[in-house]
C-alpha cells in the first residue's frame, strides 16, 4: 500500500475516533440512556468508507500530477532532418553576408583551425513579403544541417512557466538532432521574434522569463562546444527587441533585407513565367517595370490574381487582360489601405477645423462632415480642412456645409483620376502604346474594363 493512502487513511480514522468520543460521553452523562451505537462500532462502520476516501484523493493526487507534467514537460518541436524540397536558388542576388555566413558555416573545421568562433545568431529584418524565411531555408539547405521552423508567437502558452519549458524544449532537440548529423549543427528559425524578445519593460511577467531563458540558451555558461546552434529571427520590426538579444555574441550578424531591385525582380518574373503558363505577347521587361517597389511575396501574388482572373474567364493561359485586372486591383487595395475607417481618428483629425469653424460663428452639424470624409486617408483629411477655411475665409457669405462638399468632392475627384490614370498607365506599358489625350477627355467616366477594352487590338 502506498504511504500517502496509508497516511490519510490514518488521517480520516484519527479524526473519526476524535470526534465520535466526546459525543458518546456527552451522550452517556446526560441522559443516562446507552447509546445504540456505540464509538466502537460507529469506527468499524466507517473504515472502509475512510479507505476508499484515501484511494480516492490518491487518484486524484496522481491525475493533477501527470496533467501538470504532461502540460508543462510534453512539446512536439518539428526538425527537418533533410533539405527541403523549396527552390531557394532563384532569389536572385544573396546578400553579402548571407553568402560569406553560408562559408563560414560549411567550413567549420577550417574555422575552428583558424580559432574564429562560429556566428551563435543571425537577424533578418526588412518589410515583410521580403522572403526572409526562404532566406533562412536557403542557409540551412546549403550548410545541409537539421532545420527547426517556429514562430514567435508559439511561445505565449497558456500557465506560467511552460513558455521557458518550450525554450528548454525547443533546443533540446536542436542538441539531440545536431549530434545526429554529420555537420554536428543545427538551425533554429523563429519567425516574427519580436514576439518573443520585445524590449522588457519596468515590470517583469512570464514573458520577460521567456526572454531570459532565450538569451541563456544563446548564450549561457552551459554551452556545448562540441555542437553548434545557430538561431536565426526574422521581423518586421527590430526597433521592438531587447538590446540583450541584440548585442554581439547573440546575434552576431544583422541584415537588412530589402525591397528587390531591378535584376532580382527580373530573376523572380522569369522564375515564375517558368511556372504560371503565360502568353507570349507577355514581356519580362515590362513586368519589371510594373512591380518597382512589389516584394516577392507581391510578384508572385500578381501571378496568382492573372491566373484566376483567366479562370473566370474561361481562359487556359494568362494574357495581358488578366495581368491588367490584376494590377489594377493592387492599385485599387493600396489606395484603400490608407482610408481612415475609425470615426474617432476621422474626429481628432477633422475636429480642429470645424471648431475653428464653430468659432467663427458659423452653425454647422459636425456628423454631416464626418459621414463625408469616410473613404479619405488621414493626409486628404487634413488637405480637406485647410482648403475648406481657406475657402471660407475668401468669401464668408458662402454657405459652410455647401463648401465642404465642394473640397471633398474635388479630392474624391482627384483621387478617382489619379486611380485611373495609374491604370492608364499599366495597360500603356503591358500593351505597349499609347492613348491620344482627346481619348482620356472622359476619364472619370472610365472604368478597368473600359480601359482595357481601348486597349484590345
Amino acid at each position: 500500500m502506498n504511504k500517502f493512502t496509508c497516511r490519510m487513511s490514518s488521517l480520516l480514522l484519527s479524526l473519526l475516533v476524535l470526534f465520535s468520543l466526546p459525543l458518546d460521553i456527552y451522550a452517556e452523562g446526560n441522559t443516562g440512556i446507552e447509546p445504540t451505537i456505540s464509538s466502537s462500532d460507529l469506527l468499524y462502520s466507517l473504515a472502509i468508507p475512510s479507505f476508499l476516501a484515501g484511494v480516492a484523493i490518491l487518484l486524484i493526487a496522481k491525475l493533477f500530477a501527470y496533467c501538470n507534467k504532461s502540460a508543462y514537460t510534453t512539446f512536439s518541436i518539428p526538425c527537418t532532418m533533410g533539405p527541403s524540397n523549396q527552390n531557394v536558388s532563384y532569389c536572385g542576388t544573396l546578400p553579402k553576408k548571407i553568402s560569406s555566413i553560408t562559408q563560414h558555416l560549411k567550413n567549420k573545421p577550417l574555422a575552428q583551425k583558424l580559432n574564429i568562433p562560429m556566428p551563435r545568431g543571425i537577424l533578418l529584418y526588412g518589410p515583410p513579403g521580403c522572403w526572409k524565411t526562404h532566406l533562412a531555408r536557403y542557409i540551412a539547405d546549403t550548410v545541409q544541417c537539421p532545420f527547426i521552423a517556429l514562430n514567435g508567437a508559439d511561445a505565449r502558452q497558456t500557465f506560467i512557466g511552460q513558455s521557458e519549458e518550450w525554450i528548454k524544449a525547443v533546443f533540446n532537440t536542436a542538441r539531440k538532432a545536431a549530434y545526429k548529423s554529420k555537420s554536428k549543427m543545427a538551425i533554429i528559425f523563429i519567425d516574427e521574434i519580436d514576439a518573443l524578445a520585445e524590449e522588457r519593460m519596468s515590470i517583469f511577467g512570464s514573458s520577460s522569463n521567456a526572454l531570459h531563458v532565450l538569451l541563456t540558451e544563446m548564450d549561457g555558461f552551459h554551452l556545448d562546444t562540441k555542437i553548434t546552434i545557430v538561431v536565426i529571427g526574422a521581423t518586421n520590426r527590430v526597433e521592438a527587441l531587447d538590446e540583450a538579444i541584440m548585442r554581439s555574441g547573440r546575434f552576431d550578424y544583422k541584415i537588412h533585407v530589402k525591397l528587390p531591385k531591378e535584376g532580382v525582380r527580373k530573376a523572380f518574373i522569369e522564375h515564375y513565367m517558368t511556372i504560371y503558363p503565360s502568353n507570349n505577347d507577355i514581356t519580362v521587361d515590362s513586368l519589371v517595370e510594373l512591380t518597382a517597389g512589389k516584394s516577392p511575396a507581391d510578384i508572385k501574388f500578381i501571378f496568382e490574381d492573372a491566373g484566376r482572373n483567366a479562370l473566370c474567364q474561361g481562359k487556359a493561359i494568362r494574357d495581358k487582360e488578366c495581368f491588367a485586372y490584376a494590377f489594377c486591383a493592387m492599385q485599387r487595395a493600396l489606395l484603400k489601405k490608407n482610408i481612415v475607417t475609425k470615426q474617432k481618428q476621422r474626429e481628432e483629425l477633422l475636429g480642429p477645423y470645424i471648431d475653428g469653424v464653430i468659432r467663427a460663428g458659423i452653425c454647422i452639424n459636425p456628423q454631416d462632415c464626418y459621414s463625408e470624409i469616410n473613404t479619405l486617408s488621414a493626409p486628404e483629411i487634413e488637405y480637406v480642412g485647410q482648403r475648406w477655411l481657406k475657402k471660407l475665409s475668401h468669401n464668408k457669405e458662402n454657405d459652410a456645409l455647401h463648401a465642404f462638399h465642394e473640397v471633398v468632392d474635388s479630392v474624391r475627384d482627384k483621387k478617382i483620376e489619379t486611380c485611373l490614370l495609374k491604370e492608364i498607365q499599366i495597360c500603356d506599358i503591358l500593351y505597349n502604346k499609347r492613348l491620344e489625350r482627346k481619348e482620356l477627355a472622359n476619364i472619370k467616366g472610365l472604368k478597368t474594363h473600359n480601359i482595357i477594352e481601348l486597349y484590345a487590338p
